[in-house]
């Protein structure tokens, strides 16, 4: 069966992830088997970040006892890069031949060998690859439906289409998604609108007692923000994890965009403080250790909501498991489900993860009927290959323009969209005193149902907040409005998902 990750690379994706080293080639022969190398460090054509000599990896532990093992292993074999306590993780660099990967010859006739090293011992839980993670490249121009057939790698993957006989790629394949023409510019409060998040809902909702947290690219002091940016604010990307509101700053404007959404004065919880976690340069690119460090942050400071607008289309069992021990401490996890539908097509990690809230974007209607709303067209969907899950929600991310301390931003993407469902969250736990399992709920059961999105595109419709908080589900059933169009591209994309 072909894999998915044979379909990234037959397909060339811009998955931010490097080739192997070289006396390293995983998809020639290998003996012996392991239970704690996690399939992402085994794949093909994967290097963990570090050196090809010294790559570097996340270490899984139960408790103390491993833990000491562990670092007494570590002090003698490996170099430690992070202690994640919180998260019952150790980053750590160190040799593929410690870890317990061999080379046995050279050329064709090598063999992979997995023997000795630290996978072979009891107090390893699993062994995961350090990757590299960025934003979702936002959408600097939308595109018109006459795109379809020749952009996004669209050839590509006809074949695949052709060999599931569910849908057939023609325009009337893609009646309902969102374009171009479907998506004028939106302000941040008119995106509110839509989603029942109006002026006087937020008025009504005393947000000061929140943490919010914005796991990105940084986020840049000013007027929007008031004196709400936290001191304990870390920027996970310097090795001595400098904390403070400087030391957030942030020089790409991602996470400030996403900042500003969830808790600018024009957002969602205009009264929250805000917990800047700067795991992401302001290339928008980074590591997934330093992106768990930001997680265990999170949950060290208590925080309530913690939106990451990031991912790669390679899964993460650290980070998935961190984003579990999160929601464990109480903290609400969304994540955007990533933008690249017509390349890497499904859910990115962590939104791929049970306990990470997947949001896909949509776009702000002319008309202001929320019964307009579709879904973007550049969204990742459902269901993911290896664990199922897809967005939840669909929220406003098209063309949705932010007040920002260096003036007005008009972004695109699914990155903008998870904000939107982060601030709705706030908004319910403030009200209603939701815990995290609640709040999930509430959100899912009163989406608004969604003639033109499909199940694998947005399971519950458009987020919802008036509706969320008044525990109000709605009256249409969302397998009876959705339309023809979005029943055959949920047909295409299940059919798509069991050959990946």
């Amino acid at each position: 069966m072909t894999t998915r990750r044979q379909f990234l690379t037959g397909l060339g994706a811009t998955a931010a992830v490097a080739s192997a080293p070289g006396f390293i080639n995983f998809s020639q022969r290998r003996l012996g088997s392991s239970n704690t190398l996690t399939n992402t460090v085994l794949e093909a054509d994967l290097e963990t970040f570090g050196s090809d000599a010294d790559p570097s990896f996340l270490i899984h532990y139960q408790g103390d006892d491993e833990r000491e093992q562990l670092e007494s292993w570590v002090d003698s074999n490996a170099v430690k890069k992070r202690e994640l306590e919180n998260v019952n993780l150790m980053a750590i660099s160190a040799s593929w031949e410690d870890i317990g990967l061999q080379q046995r010859g050279y050329g064709p006739a090598s063999i992979n060998q997995i023997s000795g090293g630290v996978q072979e011992n009891d107090y390893v839980d699993y062994i995961d690859a350090n990757m590299s993670v960025e934003v979702p490249e936002p959408i600097d121009e939308l595109e018109g439906s006459d795109a379809w057939s020749y952009d996004f790698g669209w050839r590509r993957t006809a074949a695949l289409m052709v060999r599931t006989r569910s849908w057939s790629p023609t325009p009337d394949g893609i009646e309902g998604l969102a374009f171009d023409g479907d998506a004028p510019e939106a302000t941040i409060p008119e995106a509110r609108d839509l989603v029942r998040a109006d002026d006087d809902l937020i008025d009504s909702v005393d947000t000061s007692e929140l943490t919010i947290a914005v796991i990105d690219t940084g986020v840049n002091d000013g007027s929007t923000f008031g004196d709400r940016i936290l001191p304990e604010s870390t920027d996970f990307t310097s090795d001595s994890d400098p904390t403070g509101i400087d030391a957030v700053a942030d020089g790409d404007g991602h996470g400030t965009w996403v900042a500003a959404c969830m808790a600018g004065s024009d957002g969602f919880a205009p009264d929250a403080g805000i917990l800047g976690l700067k795991a992401l340069g302001d290339d928008g690119g980074g590591q997934t250790k330093d992106i768990v460090a930001a997680v265990d942050k999170a949950i060290e400071e208590e925080a309530d909501i913690v939106c990451l607008s990031l991912g790669s289309p390679l899964p993460s069992q650290a980070l998935a498991d961190a984003l579990a021990d999160a929601r464990d401490a109480g903290v609400f996890c969304v994540v955007a489900v990533g933008n690249d539908r017509f390349v890497t097509v499904f859910t990115n990690s962590p939104a791929d993860a049970d306990d990470g809230f997947g949001v896909n974007a949509s776009n702000v209607p002319e008309s202001g009927d929320r019964d307009d709303t579709k879904p973007a067209y550049f969204g990742n969907t459902a269901p993911d290959p290896d664990t199922g899950n897809g967005p939840e929600l669909v929220a406003p991310g098209m063309n949705i323009t932010a007040e920002l301390p260096s003036g007005p931003s008009t972004l695109s993407g699914t990155s903008m969209a998870a904000p939107m469902v982060g601030g709705g969250a706030a908004l319910l736990r403030a009200s209603e005193g939701t815990d995290v399992d609640e709040t999930w709920d509430r959100l899912t059961a009163t989406g608004h149902p969604l003639e033109h999105a499909g199940e694998t595109e947005a399971e519950f419709g458009l987020l919802d907040v008036q509706a969320a908080i008044d525990d109000d589900e709605p009256d249409d059933d969302r397998d009876e409005i959705r339309s023809a169009e979005a029943e055959a591209r949920d047909a295409f994309n299940e059919t798509l998902s069991t050959i990946l």
